[in-house]
C-alpha cells in the first residue's frame, strides 16, 4: 500500500525544483485565486480608485493653475518666460513651469499666446516646447512613488516612469542641437501654419469638450469651492492646499488601485491586456495615441501605465510604444486649440503663428518617435538602471526627482538672470 506512494514521493523529491513548481504557486495566482469568488468587489474598487486617480491627477494640475491665476504668479511666469532668448534658458523655462503645473497643454497654451501677439518668436518658442515635454513626465515619476514602501513594485514602476523621461532628454539632446544649427522644425512648422493659416482648409471651431475632464472636474471643483468660497483662502494658498490634497488621494487611490488590478488583471483581463491590447508594439502605440486624445493628457496616460508595470501585468517593453503613442496623443490638444484659433481670428498672422507653435509641437514627438522607437534599448536600459540604483537606495528616487526637474532650471534660470 504504502510502496507505490512512497516510490511516488522519492521520484518527485528527486528533482528539487520540480518539488518546489509542486508545492510552490505563484503569488499572483493565489491572489486571483482568493478573489475569484468575489469579482465584482475587484472591479468595483477599481473603477472607484481609478476614477480618484485621474481626478487626482486633474486636481493637482488644476490647483496650480488656480495659484498661477494670482496676478503675481502670473507675472512671475511672464517673467520666467522673458529669459527664452538663450535655448538652454528657455528649455528649463518650459521644463520648471510644465513640472509645477504638471501639464504641457497649460505651457503651450501660452507659448501659442506670446508667439501670437509677437513676445516670441517660433525659434524661441521651440526650446521651451521641448522642456514642456520633458516637464510633463514627472507626474509618472511621482506616482511611481506611491510603490516605493515595496522594492520590487517601486524598480517596476520607476523603470517605466524614468524610461519616459529618459526617452524626452535624448529626443531633446538630439533635436535642439539639430534645431539651432539647421531649424529641422521651426522651417517645416512655419511651413505648415503658413499654408493653414491661410488657406483656412482645417479652421474650424472643434470645441473643448472633454468627457473624461468633464467627469472628474467636480471633484476639483469642489474644492476649489471649499478653499476659495468657503475658507476665503488667497489664490497662491488655495492652490496649494489643492495641489496637497490631490496629492494624497493620489497616493491614496494608487495603493488601492494595484490592490484592485492584481485581483482582476492578471488572469482573465490581464490576458486581454498582454495579447490582444498590447500584443503588437503598433496596437499599443495606437492605443495611447487614441487614450491621450481623449483624455487630452499623457500626464494621466502614461500614469496609467505605472500601476500595470508595478502589477508585473505588462513588461517595459510592452507599455513602451505606448507610453511613443501617447506623446503623439499629447499633441492633440493644441492642435485643437490652434485650430479653434485660426478659425475665429481676424488676421491670418496670428492664425498662421498659432498653427505653426502646434506643428513644432508636433513635429518634435514624431521625430522622438522616428528616432527612438527603432533604439528604444538605449532610454529603456537607462530607465532600467536608474530604477535598480534607486530601489537599492531609494533617496536617488528623490535626488533625481527634485535635480532634474526642479533644482537644475532654476540654477541655469538663476544664473541667467545674474549674468543679465
Amino acid at each position: 500500500m504504502m510502496g507505490p506512494y512512497f516510490c511516488g514521493k522519492v521520484h518527485v523529491s528527486d528533482d528539487p525544483l520540480a518539488l518546489h513548481e509542486a508545492t510552490t504557486e505563484p503569488p499572483l495566482q493565489r491572489l486571483q485565486g482568493a478573489r475569484a469568488a468575489r469579482p465584482w468587489r475587484s472591479a468595483l474598487l477599481t473603477f472607484v480608485m481609478l476614477y480618484l486617480f485621474i481626478a487626482a491627477i486633474n486636481m493637482m494640475g488644476s490647483g496650480l493653475k488656480v495659484a498661477a491665476k494670482d496676478e503675481g504668479a502670473n507675472a512671475q511666469i511672464q517673467a520666467a518666460f522673458s529669459f527664452a532668448d538663450n535655448p538652454f534658458v528657455g528649455f528649463c523655462v518650459g521644463l520648471l513651469v510644465t513640472s509645477i503645473v504638471q501639464s504641457s497643454s497649460f505651457t503651450t497654451s501660452m507659448l501659442v499666446m506670446f508667439v501670437a501677439h509677437g513676445e516670441m518668436t517660433l525659434a524661441q518658442a521651440i526650446p521651451v516646447i521641448m522642456g514642456a515635454n520633458m516637464g510633463t513626465s514627472i507626474t509618472a515619476v511621482l506616482v511611481s512613488l506611491g510603490h516605493i514602501r515595496r522594492r520590487r513594485e517601486f524598480r517596476l514602476a520607476l523603470g517605466g516612469a524614468a524610461t519616459h523621461s529618459w526617452f524626452k532628454i535624448l529626443t531633446m539632446c538630439v533635436m535642439l542641437p539639430l534645431e539651432l544649427a539647421f531649424s529641422v522644425l521651426s522651417r517645416p512648422a512655419t511651413a505648415i501654419g503658413n499654408w493653414l493659416g491661410h488657406t483656412r482648409a482645417f479652421a474650424y471651431n472643434p470645441g473643448n469638450f472633454n468627457p473624461v475632464k468633464t467627469a472628474v472636474a467636480p471633484v476639483s471643483d469642489l474644492f476649489a469651492w471649499l478653499t476659495l468660497d468657503v475658507a476665503g483662502m488667497s489664490k497662491p494658498c488655495a492652490g496649494g492646499m489643492i495641489a496637497l490634497v490631490a496629492l494624497l488621494v493620489l497616493f491614496g487611490a494608487l495603493f488601492f488601485l494595484v490592490v484592485g488590478l492584481k485581483g482582476l488583471l492578471m488572469h482573465r483581463i490581464g490576458n486581454l491586456f498582454r495579447r490582444v491590447l498590447f500584443a503588437r508594439p503598433w496596437s499599443g502605440f495606437i492605443i495611447g495615441i487614441a487614450a491621450t486624445a481623449l483624455v487630452q493628457s499623457s500626464s494621466v496616460t502614461t500614469s496609467l501605465a505605472v500601476p500595470l508595470l508595478a502589477a508585473g501585468v505588462l513588461s517595459l517593453r510592452q507599455v513602451y510604444p505606448y507610453i511613443l503613442g501617447a506623446d503623439i496623443g499629447t499633441t492633440v490638444t493644441a492642435i485643437l486649440a490652434s485650430l479653434a484659433a485660426a478659425a475665429t481670428a481676424e488676421d491670418t498672422t496670428v492664425a498662421s503663428l498659432g498653427l505653426s507653435v502646434a506643428a513644432a509641437h508636433f513635429l518634435f514627438n514624431m521625430f522622438g518617435v522616428a528616432l527612438f522607437w527603432p533604439l528604444q534599448a538605449v532610454p529603456i536600459a537607462l530607465g532600467k538602471s536608474f530604477a535598480r540604483l534607486a530601489s537599492a537606495r531609494r533617496i536617488w528616487a528623490l535626488i533625481g526627482l527634485a535635480g532634474v526637474f526642479f533644482l537644475m532650471p532654476i540654477l541655469v534660470i538663476a544664473l541667467a538672470a545674474i549674468m543679465g
